[in-house]
């Protein structure tokens, strides 16, 4: 393993060495704190997963949208006191009201166009956005990857063909 482009076993017969969702979560905190992220976003946060691992081993301000009522419900009693989750469609938010300087996507969209669409709205907002932030993404599939063809590429971790976090800059 060197350099930034992590590549886990892929064996027909055996499983991968690090399949555990947790993996990603512990190098996202890792990378949070080696960057010096303020505040991020969970877009599709689900049940707080990453939001509550995130509030306890970084300082960054941490939020979530999870448009699922019955998730979101759950995700509220769930989540950790510091942590923000709010009942919101990723595509209707308006991201120019928001000062993020990190989004996570944990491929939450089916179709490329509407992942898209996010990416440009994301983008929009950033315009007079004079420091880096930062795209993670979590098993984006290899057809999703051009969508981040505007952004750098700093780090990708592969535990799989279909498991992977990629880590993009401004």
């Amino acid at each position: 393993v060197s350099g930034n482009n992590y590549k886990i076993q892929n064996h027909d017969s055996r499983a991968d060495a690090i399949p555990c969702p947790y993996f990603f979560i512990h190098e996202i905190a890792k990378f949070v704190n080696e960057k010096k992220i303020s505040d991020l976003i969970d877009l599709g946060s689900g049940f707080g997963r990453i939001t509550n691992f995130l509030n306890d081993t970084t300082n960054a301000s941490i939020s979530g949208f999870e448009a699922s009522n019955e998730v979101f419900k759950i995700s509220i009693k769930n989540k950790k006191e510091n942590v923000v989750i709010k009942h919101q469609d990723i595509l209707q938010a308006d991201y120019n009201n928001f000062n993020f300087d990190c989004y996570i996507l944990n491929d939450p969209l089916k179709k490329n166009s509407d992942l898209e669409k996010l990416i440009r709205k994301i983008e929009s907002s950033k315009t007079n956005y004079n420091k880096k932030y930062y795209i993670i993404t979590i098993n984006i599939n290899k057809e999703k990857t051009h969508i981040f063809n505007k952004h750098n590429l700093i780090k990708n971790i592969e535990a799989s063909s279909l498991k992977s976090i990629k880590f993009y800059s401004n």
